[in-house]
């Protein structure tokens, strides 16, 4: 009879410490899991910041004189009274445009052109 107490004691202090184990063991797991969670959070607010001191920045230039004189020139065509205005063909960039004005080669010109052209500043 004795012996079977002691077994059973034995049993119930092995269930004991396997039922500890095993919810110490699903803590760990859960904190690893948290601390996880919480680092990308913490990404994501750093992103966030980020985005929101973007936006600041950019409230504060679209409240700016420049950027309201550049909105009137892009969108309205608005000039100021001395400046003059120069249109482009659409296709100016496009080096292939027959449009575009083709260089000269300053080396393979005359002399006497450069002179003229230099001292002048007319081109001949």
């Amino acid at each position: 009879m004795e012996q079977i107490k002691q077994i059973l004691t034995r049993l119930l202090w092995l269930a004991v410490v396997l039922y500890t184990g095993y919810s110490l063991s699903q803590a760990v797991w859960r904190n690893i899991k948290v601390n996880q969670r919480i680092s990308q959070l913490k990404v994501e607010i750093s992103s966030i910041k980020q985005d929101n001191s973007k936006l600041a920045d950019l409230s504060l230039y679209y409240q700016t004189d420049q950027f309201k004189e550049i909105e009137l020139r892009r969108r309205l065509g608005y000039k100021r009274p001395e400046e003059q205005l120069v249109v482009l063909p659409l296709n100016f960039s496009d080096p292939d445009s027959p449009d575009r004005p083709q260089r000269v080669d300053r080396e393979a010109l005359p002399f006497y052109r450069k002179w003229v052209e230099t001292i002048t500043g007319l081109t001949i």
